[in-house]
This record gives C-alpha cells, structure tokens and sequence, in this order.
C-alpha cells in the first residue's frame, strides 16, 4: 500500500497530496553477498556500499609529470610498466585533471590492493620524468545517513525558530540571476524542478554510470541501488531551487539556475578525479573531453565527503582552481561523528564546511565535528526529517514524488541557497566576506554558528553601495595594504581593487585586485603581495595558501638564475619558493633539517636551485634535489641520521647507487668531507645500524670499507691515508670467513676471528 499525507500551507507553498512507495522508506536493504577479493571494479564498487568510505582497491593513479613532452610521458609510463608485475598494460585515461595538463590518470588491467598501491607509487616516482604519484581511489562520497523511518510533510527548517527564509525573502532576493553548480549523483526529471541550464556526466566509466558508456553530455541519475545514495543529486536540487509553483516544496533559493555535474554513480561510488574534475568544469574551468560550461556556477555545491586524513593534490586543486574565480565550494562535513578533520573534502583549504543540526537546535549525533567547521545548518534526524524532491526507482528511473532524508548532506544545500541570496544581494562578494558574513550573523549553536539567511542578506546588501563597481572601492594609503598597494606600483602593478579588505587566517587580511594579484597583510610581517598570475603564486596557491605557508614576507623577487618569495605561519615556519625557467617553482622548507641546511649553507649560490619539493620516500626519510647549472646536490634526510648532501654528479653517488643506494648501505650521515691527500669519504648508515665508509681519490676511484670493522679502525690507526693510502678495492668478505682491503700503498689489510688485522704485501 501506499502512505497518503495531508496537504499542508508552509511559507506560502501548497504541498498537494501524493503518493509515496512504501520500498522506498521502509530502510530494507537488500540482501548482501559474502565479501570476497574484489577481480574487477565492478565488483570493488558492488562491495563499497557504505556511505563515507574509501575502497581498498582502485585500477587508477594520477600521475604528474615535470614535462610536458608526450614522448618523454609516454616512454617513462612504457618503462615501469615493463619492469612492474603490478601495472601490467596501463591505459592513459586522461591527459589533464583538474585543469592541470601535468597531470595524467592512467588505469591498470586489474584493481590493486593497498600494499599493490604503495609498490605502483614507489615505481612510478623512481622515474625522474615523475614529479608526484597518488592512488584515484573510488570513495562512496554520498552522506545521506541515518536511516530514516517515515515521512514528516512540514518544511520545519523554513520557520522562525530555525532558518526564519521570509526574512531573506522579504527582502526582495530568491536567488535570481545565480547558477548552483550541484557536484553529486545527478538529476531526475520532476515537476518541481528547473531543467539545468548546463550539465555533464564525469562518472568516467560504463559501470557506474549505467548510462551505456563513461563521461557524456547527460548528467541524469539513473537509480543508484542504494537508499542512502538513491537520487542525491535530485534531493539536493530541491532544497535549493525547487520552483514555488503550488505543487510541492520550495528551494531557499528558489529563483536561482541550477547546473549538474554528475560525478557519483552505482551505489554512490565515484573517484576523486572525477570528482576533482566535475568541481572545476562547474567553475568554468577547462577538463579535458569535456566542452566548456557554458553557465558556470557562481556558488558550488559539493554534499559529499569521504574520510582522507589531508585534502589530496588533485581536491584541493579543483577547489583552488574555483576559489581563484571567486567561486565558493560549500561542501559536507560528513557524518560519522567525527572529527571533520580527517574527511575530504571538508579538509580542502578555503571549501565552506556545514555541519548538521537537529530540529531542536542541537548538532546532530551523526554529524562530523571540529574546527573545520564554518558554519552549521539543519540537516534533520528520524522523525524531525528533511524533505525535498525524489523519485519512486530504485536501480532505475521511475516516477517524480517527495522523500525524506537526513544528513550533512542535506544541511550543505541549505548554505549554498544562502549563498546564492548573498551574490544576488551582491554580485561581487568575495568567497572569504561569505564565510565571515556566515559566521558573523549565525545563530549560536552547541559551540558552532548556524546559518542566518536573512541576517546574511542584509549584510551582503549593506558591502554594496549602489552596486559598487571595483573603481568605486578607494584604497587608503594610510592602512598597510594601501600604502604597499601604492608603494609597488598602484594601479599600475596591480590594477583596480575586485574587493574590499577581508580578513583571513590567523588575524591576516588581503584584498584581491584586477591584475591577478592579492596583497596580504598580517600584524607580524607587514603587507605584501602575491602574483597569481606567477609560478610561484600558482605554486602557492595550490598548495593550500596562507592555510598551509602563512603570509608573504617580501614580493617576489628576481635572484640571479630565477625569482624567489618566503612565507612564514604565524607559528614561525618559514617556505621559499624558487622558480627558474628550466625548473618550474618548487617549495623549500627552512624550518625543516634539509631547508635549514640548504639556507644555511649559502642557498641557491652553493647548491643551485631546487627541481622537486621534498619527497618522502615512504621509509621514513626525505629528499629534495637541487640543481646547479649541470651538478646536481641530493639531499637526504632520516630521523636517525640527519640531512645531508650526496653531489649526484660525483663519483660517490654513482658507486653508492650501483651498491643499492638506500636500500643497502641506506642514508649519508655526512656530506663528502676531505680524507687528505686529494681524497674524499662520505659516511652511510643503514636500517640496521652497520656504517660504511666510500672513499674516492683521483688514483684509487671509489671503494667502501665497513666504518665500524677491524679493519677500519687498524687502518686509521696506522696511518689512515697518510701511510696506506686509499683502498683500491672494496671491503671483501672471503669463504673461510676472512676480510681483505688493499690499499694504494700496495699493503693488503687481512682480518681472521682468530689474528685479527694483519698487513699483508
């Protein structure tokens, strides 16, 4: 049968009466199989049905190159695909991500467990073509939990004692002339709801799109099979934008567009990629096989979250990329009870968090918590329950109809129509006055702020004084940002002022100007700007901004070879960014060992500049490369022994290498250091505490010697170089048990467990 609900007046919209299927909110889930080891994708995305969780196999990586040569790419992929029983046939399956034409996504014949991952990465970035390698898992991003028991008619967040809409109504704004761009499962045909003026399907593969291919032009759902995940996208759309039209809900936003960009398909599942590249396309940006939105968003709405201790490279690039069109992301904090810390991509730099509340004013148990946090809005529980646009399908398309929902998910739509009032109260708000408007007019809220729509609007109509176009904005030469504005140029260098001062992390402010540039303020540094137009702005920006460098010390300046800028957080950590043309812009940490020594010893005039940011190794250590002119200085860093300097254009680096490297002899716990006569050595410790020694001198070449052995110590003890010289061939482990070392000087030093050394001619 059937449940019936009786037609109720709410904010001036007549909810008609409908019929709703009983299988689509009775919280049956369907029958399970037993787990097994996922063959194929089809089957890890079968098995990954849980709301908010990563699968532990993927057939993708994202793979970034240092070169924009498609052979010089294609041969570093042939190489280790050659060489790897894990990749075997990769497949390029694009050749931009997120905008970003150093990026490539390639795919593997089989999905790869953890440990299959972790050996693909560590292959691929042996590669020196290779800048950085990270896994595209598959996440189940949808967060509609908890399972909800029935249907509650009353659109209870609209009225005086949560949301209070008509005040926001009232005066005047319903989100006219504003495009929300939805980032989730796509849309269903109904009544109720606007046809999107631009949408794309970036579900990149047949069986999760379940459209009979990959990416297309039609960003419909077509039924997910999973209640929590059925028709997301549909829902979301109705609380925003949902038509005022007599015959169902209404949107807080009701007059704005909406735009679709499906990146979620069967059971929810979708990968980071392509939900990294469904963001930037709705911000207008340019996503390889795919037209340009023609309607870009101006507001986008991400209800999805998946637990990520750290925003990957690629999120938090498609959420750069859209923040420096101004766009805001306004994205969930997840529902799992936890810290939002740990949930992507509520942790991406500068995204709009929303937690969930209860219809009493609460947070809710399932919602995510923490600093991450910006703001709170009501995203329902069982019995006091969301409700907005469904469908009756469940695997595929049915009837138009209502539903109920519950989660961050659903609190997330509800800051994204309020942003949308803001833009249309002032169309040159700025993402960060948002945030601060948000925050600033919210309602108190079990420690967080919830959402004030009116409130909000009314101080986003009163930054806009007639509108106020970006001439109209003065710069004072009396703040610290007018008087740098003026001091570098004016107008003239950065041309006209977009904003006015906003403030940012830490008591920082900026303000952002026409000619791509923002100049930052902060107590402690003083004012100065950023070119983002630059490689070392572009490099700082998608690396997290000031959220991750702290604020500019100097402008970017010109040093011989290249540019340079510092940063320092307000904790007193410092990075300088260097460019060169042949480099590209890349990160030194100077509050770290390897940074602390580059700087100390001179920089760039000693060892040149770098051309990596430090990798970790995935053994505990680092290394970063810098290059001056033809030589090279590896630096290397442990816990246990410390950073130092290999010159990889000696012969020690060479011979070292030819030993196992890292995996032998392990990490230098010296730079080369002089061992008289004309000669070098260089220390190396490895995992297990043995310690070598590599001599080179002009005569001998290069040879090793155990650092801590007999026959080490008797050499030093004897003369060292001085008397025997350097050893002409490595220390030599013998089958009765012996060791030998010979020496320039002709003498061969002999060790026995029974004579001990003895000298031998």
């Amino acid at each position: 049968m059937a449940q019936e609900f009786r037609p109720a007046r709410f904010a001036g919209v007549l909810l008609s009466t409908f019929a709703l299927s009983t299988s689509l909110y009775a919280g049956i889930t369907p029958a399970q199989a037993a787990e097994e080891t996922p063959k194929t994708m089809k089957q890890v995305v079968e098995q990954n049905t849980k709301p908010a969780t990563v699968a532990k196999e993927t057939d993708r990586f994202v793979v970034g190159f240092k070169t924009k040569d498609k052979a010089a790419r294609q041969q570093a992929l042939q190489k280790t695909d050659q060489r790897s029983a894990e990749l075997k046939d990769i497949t390029v399956i694009k050749n931009k991500v997120a905008a970003d034409d150093n990026k490539t996504v390639i795919q593997t014949e089989k999905p790869l467990d953890k440990a299959e991952q972790q050996k693909v990465v560590e292959q691929l970035k042996a590669d020196p073509a290779i800048d950085f390698v990270e896994p595209d898992p598959m996440v189940n991003a949808v967060s509609a939990a908890p399972t909800t028991e029935q249907y509650y008619p009353l659109l209870w967040h609209f009225d005086q004692s949560h949301l209070n809409a008509p005040a926001a109504w009232n005066q005047g704004v319903n989100g006219a002339g504003q495009t929300v761009g939805i980032v989730d499962t796509g849309w269903s045909a109904h009544p109720d709801l606007k046809t999107p003026v631009s949408q794309y399907d970036f579900v990149s593969t047949s069986d999760l799109s379940r459209d009979g291919n990959g990416r297309d032009a039609i960003a419909r759902d077509e039924g997910n099979g999973n209640y929590g995940a059925n028709w997301h996208g549909t829902f979301v759309d109705g609380e925003i934008a949902a038509k005022v039209n007599d015959i169902g809900v209404a949107g807080l936003a009701y007059g704005a567009n909406v735009s679709h960009a499906r990146a979620l398909g069967w059971l929810g599942n979708g990968y980071v990629s392509d939900i990294a590249d469904a963001i930037t396309w709705e911000a207008g940006g340019a996503v390889d096989g795919a037209p340009i939105n023609p309607r870009p968003a101006t507001v986008i709405n991400a209800s999805l979250a998946y637990p990520d201790s750290q925003c990957n490279y690629v999120m938090s690039s498609a959420v750069n990329y859209a923040l420096s069109k101004n766009i805001p992301v306004v994205v969930a904090a997840g529902n799992d009870g936890a810290n939002a810390d740990n949930y992507s991509p509520a942790n991406c730099y500068r995204a709009i968090v929303v937690g969930a509340t209860t219809s009493w004013n609460t947070l809710t148990a399932y919602s995510n918590y923490g600093s991450m946090l910006d703001v709170v809005a009501p995203g329902g529980t069982s019995g006091s329950d969301m409700y907005s646009t469904m469908n009756t399908g469940y695997d595929s398309v049915g009837q138009a109809t209502y539903g109920i929902k519950n989660g961050t998910s659903m609190a997330t739509p509800l800051v994204s129509a309020t942003v949308a009032l803001m833009k249309q109260a002032y169309p040159a708000i700025s993402v960060e006055q948002i945030r601060q408007i948000l925050v600033n007019t919210g309602t108190p809220m079990d420690g967080y702020r919830q959402i004030n729509p009116g409130a909000a609007v009314k101080a986003a109509k009163a930054l806009n004084p007639a509108p106020a176009p970006s001439q109209q904005i003065t710069m004072d030469r009396n703040t610290g940002i007018g008087a740098a504005y003026y001091r570098y140029g004016g107008s003239t260098t950065f041309g006209l002022p977009t904003t006015r001062e906003f403030g940012v992390k830490d008591g920082g402010v900026t303000q952002q100007f026409s000619k791509n540039y923002n100049i930052y303020w902060h107590p402690m540094f003083g004012a100065e700007p950023v070119n983002w137009s630059g490689a070392i702005g572009a490099k700082y920006r998608a690396g997290g901004y000031e959220g991750t460098y702290g604020f500019p010390r100097f402008r970017e300046v010109n040093i011989p070879g290249g540019a340079m800028q510092k940063f320092t957080t307000s904790t007193g950590r410092t990075s300088a960014f260097y460019w060169t043309s042949t480099t590209g812009a890349h990160v030194v940490k100077e509050y770290g060992a390897i940074g602390g020594k580059f700087t100390a010893e001179g920089g760039t005039a000693t060892y040149g500049f770098p051309n990596e940011d430090e990798v970790d190794l995935g053994n505990g250590g680092v290394r970063q490369i810098f290059n001056d002119g033809s030589l090279i200085n590896r630096f290397y860093w442990s816990p246990g022994t410390g950073a130092h300097n290999i010159k990889g254009h000696g012969a020690i680096y060479a011979y070292w290498l030819s030993q196992g490297g890292l995996n032998n002899d392990g990490y230098p716990v010296t730079d080369e250091i002089s061992a008289g006569n004309g000669g070098v050595v260089q220390y190396f410790r490895d995992s297990n505490g043995g310690e070598t020694g590599y001599y080179w001198s002009p005569v001998s070449g290069t040879h090793k010697v155990n650092s801590k052995g007999a026959i080490y110590f008797h050499w030093l003890k004897n003369g060292y170089t001085r008397t025997l010289g350097y050893p002409v061939t490595d220390e030599i482990t013998h089958a009765d048990g012996s060791a030998t070392v010979k020496f320039s000087s002709g003498v061969t030093l002999r060790w026995t467990a029974n004579g001990g050394v003895q000298q031998i001619r």
